[in-house]
């Protein structure tokens, strides 16, 4: 999760602020004394840091989601393909930058859109690029490379993840269609669509182009999405809500990453250690070892008893025990 990007940082190899406010150095831990204990399998302390801070983040926030059993978190929520190739090959003259509009404007519930599959129909042979925009922020995301030949279906696989954050979400995926004629691909089959939109409980997909700067205002609508057909689904963001909490979970963090290093340090054979000349005091570490352990059982255990989950009736639900009853005479 983007939210915990930067969560923790040791201060004598990073520069720029954490997003808690917290160094490992706040919890004893510096630069030197990690020196003396990671092994070869590190290129250095920066990369020794920054994969046990990784690491830690998936473990405690996997442990926090799953302490909630009685909820039933839900994941996928819908998934559709928006570009039908018409059986006709009907040509679409190229100019201005086409594509699919996707909006996303739930804000109740904590929501992605996966894009997996991205295709084309074209006349061009060659490597088309489709830009994937935010239009809120008027700002690209990402671009996918197609690897096109004139006249067939060319698909690639994007496998990519975007969050709403609970504010919802305007995606334009689109290529500069210049010199490219396309052939013509409604938005969607069926008759919940109308020429230009197609939309259900959570998107609103159309066909559009951009003729200037990529924002919503610029959008022009078309009755097709230029030869583009794109493959989505919108799932539930089941651990997007633990950024409200990322303060206290940093804590955590932070005492389970200096757990692992003196534990590493304790039990590290001194042939594999990157700097052997230092001798580590192993009663010492694993002290410091059981300290950094029950600070963390604490830290998760005042987590847990004060955290709540969110309001959302779509990904999250109560699963309710079940009751058996007889009849009584």
């Amino acid at each position: 999760m983007a939210c915990f990007d930067n969560i923790l940082a040791l201060k004598e190899t990073c520069t720029s602020d954490t997003t808690s406010g917290y160094y490992l150095n706040d919890f004893g831990v510096n630069k030197k004394e990690i020196e003396a204990i990671i092994t070869s399998e590190y290129d250095n302390v920066q990369n020794f840091v920054d994969e046990k801070i990784r690491f830690n983040v998936d473990i405690i926030t996997n442990d926090v989601v799953n302490h909630f059993r009685q909820v039933r978190a839900k994941t996928l929520v819908q998934s559709h393909r928006v570009g039908i190739f018409n059986k006709n090959k009907v040509v679409t003259a190229g100019g201005d930058n086409r594509g699919i509009h996707l909006n996303v404007c739930n804000t109740d519930n904590f929501l992605d859109v996966y894009i997996s599959e991205i295709s084309l129909l074209t006349d061009f042979t060659g490597t088309i690029p489709v830009n994937v925009y935010d239009l809120t922020q008027g700002k690209l995301l990402d671009t996918i490379s197609v690897a096109s030949t004139a006249g067939e279906v060319s698909t690639a696989f994007a496998h990519k993840t975007y969050k709403t954050s609970k504010q919802g979400i305007d995606l334009f995926l689109a290529y500069d269609t210049t010199g490219i004629n396309s052939y013509k691909t409604t938005i969607r089959s069926g008759i919940c669509c109308g020429n230009y939109t197609c939309s259900n409980s959570y998107v609103t997909s159309k066909g559009a182009k951009v003729v200037s700067t990529f924002t919503n205002e610029n959008l022009v609508n078309l009755p097709d999405t230029a030869g583009l057909s794109v493959l989505y689904s919108v799932n539930c963001d089941n651990k997007g809500w633990l950024c409200t909490y990322l303060k206290q979970i940093a804590l955590a963090v932070g005492y389970k990453v200096c757990s692992d290093i003196m534990r590493m340090g304790a039990t590290v054979s001194p042939t594999t250690r990157t700097n052997n000349s230092t001798t580590l005091n192993k009663d010492n570490l694993m002290e410091r070892f059981d300290w950094y352990e029950l600070k963390y059982r604490e830290t998760m255990t005042n987590i847990l008893g004060n955290i709540f989950l969110p309001t959302d009736n779509v990904c999250f639900t109560c699963s309710s025990p079940v009751k058996h009853g007889s009849a009584i005479p």
